[in-house]
């Protein structure tokens, strides 16, 4: 009895150092051009002079900078399956636009800063599924115009900044369904 308890343990041991290696193998092409911390839940692309969002990030990652590079485009699909993800840097780039559904899936993203970009339109449906978010950047853009319904379902939202933007009108339903919003 003794010998077979012995022997699941080894094999125990040895199944976690594999999923260990395999989780390190995948994760170690973004820690080649980015820093990762602490077992890939950070990971810190920032300087990098990135014109794209390095693939593939690591599922558990809960804080994401990719800020300070040349990303003009987000690719459809690109945080896919990082619904760790808790905080999502991705200021000082030249995005241009924020798609519909763009960040779908990051269920528990609390923090989103796009802020010193280009973007110009925010439209419907931008921010669909990001129930979680509290914080929001989108100031020093372009943006001069937001479709209603851009914010909808950001019911947990407290921050908004969108100072430094080309803003002239804003419309009545724009805000509609942000009640426990603090700051704007």
């Amino acid at each position: 009895m003794f010998h077979h308890v012995v022997s699941f343990r080894r094999s125990l041991v040895l199944i976690l150092c594999t999923i260990l290696f395999l989780e390190t193998q995948a994760d170690s092409d973004i820690c080649k051009i980015c820093t990762c911390y602490s077992l890939t839940t950070s990971v810190n692309c920032a300087n990098r002079n990135l014109q794209s969002i390095p693939q593939p990030i690591p599922t558990n990652v809960e804080y994401l900078r990719l800020g300070n590079n040349n990303i003009a485009t987000i690719k459809e699909g690109a945080f896919t399956g990082l619904s760790n993800l808790k905080e999502l840097y991705l200021s000082y780039n030249k995005i241009s636009r924020i798609e519909k559904e763009m960040f779908q899936g990051l269920h528990n993203l609390e923090k989103l800063v796009l802020g010193t970009n280009n973007i110009a339109t925010i439209k419907e449906g931008a921010f669909t599924g990001l129930s979680n978010l509290n914080y929001l950047v989108l100031g020093a853009n372009n943006i001069a115009t937001i479709k209603e319904g851009a914010f909808t379902g950001l019911s947990n939202l407290n921050y908004l900044y969108l100072s430094y933007n080309k803003i002239s009108r804003i419309e009545k339903e724009m805000f509609q369904g942000l009640h426990n919003l603090e700051k704007l």
